[in-house]
Order: structure tokens, then C-alpha cells, then sequence
């Protein structure tokens, strides 16, 4: 979890290809990545994330925000909370299993949240390319604004909305949370 405003980075896990981290609080991140620069946290944290939040406002915030440019945009960012999720499998396994996504803690991404149900999608990782599938979900799985259909894979792109129950989520790769992390104050 991401609670900008200096508190903790509670749980970071690894990326797809990345070695597991460490928890660490968000000052020792940003000295983090101030430290690696750009190429180097994106080499070593390589992978998909999703960027979470139960506010549906909120996303659209960090986008508008993110193409602002300057201490304004810093400023903006300071009093949001956001959750950051590796797009991982949490076992070692099947590389080519799907990654599950579901409310119960054996989910690969697991969100606590009641309007997702224990085992709600899967996320399809095939290389540098990322697919939904809802698993006939009680609250549904939505992609951009649109209901993705049980069973049946829809493509995601870096900047998608995927939504689960009514956990809004948005995907990211390493560049693009560089990026956010450098505009946190």
C-alpha cells in the first residue's frame, strides 16, 4: 500500500520480473528512485502495477495531475491515498498461469474489499501484453467504463481502468510509476 504524505509503503511484493522488496516508507522510496534514476528503477521493478483506489475521481486526478508539470502538481498529490499492487503471481509457479484477482488472501492481487469476490478475474501476462478475464464475478469486472464479458479476454493497455467490484484501479507500467512517485512531494 501507498499512503502518500510521508507514512509507510506497507507492501510492495515484486514485479512480474522484479526481485521481491522489502517494505519501505515512502521517503526511503523516493530516495529510492531518486538514487536509481529512471533507467535503473525501470530495469530492476520492470512489470505491471495497478494504481488502486475505491474513489472513482480519484484516478482521474492522478492523470490530469500527472500531465501537469512544476510544483503544482506535487502539491495536488500530497493528500491522496493509493494502493500500489505488482501485477505478480504471489506463489512461484506456473509462469504461464493466470494471476488471480480476488478479495481472499490466497489471490495473487488481493483486494480487502466486500464488492469484490473472493476469486473475481484473472490478469493474462503473455510477455509485454495484459488481458482481463472476469470469472463470472457477483459486482463484474469493468475495462475503461465498459462491462468485460465472463470468460472472455479483453486486452488492457498502460493507462486502462480496470475496475472490480467497485475498486477502481488503473494500470501502470515501471515508467509510468516512476513517474508518479517523482511527483510526490
Amino acid at each position: 500500500m501507498v499512503y502518500w504524505r510521508g507514512m509507510s509503503i506497507l507492501s510492495w511484493g515484486r514485479g512480474t520480473k522484479g526481485p521481491k522488496v522489502a517494505a519501505m516508507t515512502y521517503p526511503e522510496w523516493a530516495e529510492l528512485a531518486k538514487s536509481m534514476g529512471q533507467r535503473k528503477f525501470v530495469a530492476r521493478y520492470e512489470g505491471f502495477f495497478l494504481l488502486s483506489t475505491d474513489d472513482t475521481l480519484e484516478l482521474q486526478t492522478v492523470m490530469q495531475t500527472q500531465s501537469l508539470s512544476g510544483p503544482k502538481a506535487k502539491g495536488s498529490l500530497a493528500r491522496r491515498t493509493f494502493e500500489v499492487l505488482p501485477v505478480a503471481r504471489a506463489a512461484d509457479g506456473d509462469e504461464d498461469a493466470p494471476i488471480t484477482i480476488g478479495r481472499t488472501r490466497t489471490c495473487d492481487v488481493a483486494f480487502k474489499h466486500p464488492s469484490v469476490s473472493k476469486v473475481h478475474a484473472h490478469l493474462i501476462l503473455r510477455g509485454n501484453s495484459l488481458s482481463v478475464v472476469d470469472l463470472q464475478s457477483r459486482n463484474g469486472t469493468l475495462h475503461n467504463g465498459n462491462p468485460v464479458p465472463a470468460d472472455k479476454p479483453s486486452k488492457v493497455a498502460v493507462r486502462d481502468r480496470l475496475q472490480f467490484g467497485s475498486v477502481q484501479t488503473m494500470v501502470l507500467d515501471a515508467h509510468e510509476l516512476y513517474d508518479l512517485l517523482a511527483m510526490m512531494p
